[in-house]
C-alpha cells in the first residue's frame, strides 16, 4: 500500500494502534493508552522463547477470541489462521491446553474486557469501529478530499497528514467519549 497514489501525489497510511482491544477497553470506560505505557499483546507464552513470534501469536488469539463466540471455535480459528511459517521450523504447536494457557494469560493481562474474550463480542466492537470510519471518512468529504479506509487505517495523500491524524482522534473520542487514541 505504499505506493498507492491519490491524484498523482504520495500517501500515508495512519492505523488505530491495538484498535480492537483498545475499544473493548473504552467500552468499559478504560482509557487503554492512558492506564497503560505497552502493547496489549506484550504477553509471554511457556515454551515459546521468541518474545516476537510470541506477540504475534497472542495478537492472533486476542483478536480471534474477541469475534469468537466459544473457546472452542477459538481455538479451531486459531489453528486454521495462525501463520505457522512465523515459526520458522520451531517445534511449537498450539493444542487446545496451550492454546488454553494461552487465552488464560491474555484475560490476567486484561481483566477488565476479559468477560469480552470468546463471548461473541467483536460485533459489538465492529459497530464502534465502523462508527469512527465514518466519522472520518465524512470530515474528509466534506472538503472534497479522498480518503481511503483500510481495516483500522486510512490512507491520505501525505500533505493531510495532521488532518487525518486530528480526525481519529475526533472520531474515537466522539464514538467513544475518551480521549487517548
Amino acid at each position: 500500500r505504499n505506493q498507492i497514489l491519490i491524484n498523482d501525489l504520495p500517501t500515508v497510511e495512519i492505523d488505530f494502534s491495538s484498535f480492537h482491544p483498545v475499544l473493548a477497553y473504552a467500552k468499559a470506560g478504560v482509557s487503554y493508552w492512558e492506564e497503560y505505557q505497552r502493547s496489549p499483546y506484550d504477553i509471554p507464552i511457556d515454551g515459546l522463547d521468541d518474545s516476537s513470534i510470541a506477540k504475534k501469536a497472542i495478537k492472533k488469539l486476542f483478536l480471534l477470541g474477541l469475534n469468537a463466540a466459544t473457546n472452542s471455535e477459538l481455538f479451531n480459528a486459531f489453528r486454521k489462521e495462525f501463520d505457522y511459517t512465523l515459526l520458522d521450523g520451531l517445534d511449537f504447536k498450539f493444542p487446545n491446553d496451550v492454546l488454553g494457557k494461552m487465552l488464560d494469560s491474555i484475560k490476567e493481562r486484561h481483566p477488565i474486557i476479559a468477560d469480552e474474550i470468546a463471548n461473541g463480542a467483536g460485533t459489538k466492537l465492529m459497530n464502534l469501529d465502523s462508527k469512527i470510519a465514518e466519522f472520518v471518512i465524512q470530515q474528509f468529504l466534506e472538503t472534497h478530499t479522498p480518503v481511503l479506509c483500510v481495516h483500522d487505517s486510512f490512507i491520505v495523500q501525505a500533505s493531510q497528514r495532521d488532518r487525518l491524524n486530528k480526525a481519529m482522534e475526533d472520531a474515537f473520542s466522539f464514538v467513544t467519549e475518551q480521549s487517548g487514541v
